[in-house]
């Protein structure tokens, strides 16, 4: 195992250095801003439901992030037809557990609305 400086060691195959580490947040970040930034825009710009606006918004910025981090955080020389399948797995999940609370979220504000109104 390497020492705690410019490398992470997670195991003895696979460091993370810090520039690396840096740029993966950073991608992820900016991905999460462009989410919302396009919720904002499907649904007061162009009247969408919200979950129609955060499954396409989800999806673009996904695929941002892909780009991202496949060209400048890992670098990666390996085709898309290998690693794009791997990262839509990954995305499909947090793409659900993004549906899943924002229908929760929905349900839940319509009921508080609805409670006010009686």
């Amino acid at each position: 195992m390497s020492s705690m400086g410019s490398n992470l060691s997670l195991n003895s195959s696979h460091n993370v250095s810090a520039r690396r580490l840096t740029l993966f947040l950073l991608v992820g970040g900016f991905a999460t801003g462009l989410h919302y930034l396009l919720i904002l825009i499907f649904t007061l710009g162009l009247g969408w439901p919200l979950l129609q606006a955060s499954g396409v918004g989800f999806l673009l910025s996904a695929l941002v992030n892909y780009g991202l981090n496949a060209r400048l955080t890992f670098q990666s020389r390996e085709s898309h037809f290998t690693t794009l399948p791997r990262f839509a797995v990954t995305a499909g999940a947090g793409l659900a557990i993004n549906h899943r609370t924002y229908a929760t979220s929905t349900i839940r504000t319509a009921g508080l609305r609805s409670s006010a109104l009686r």
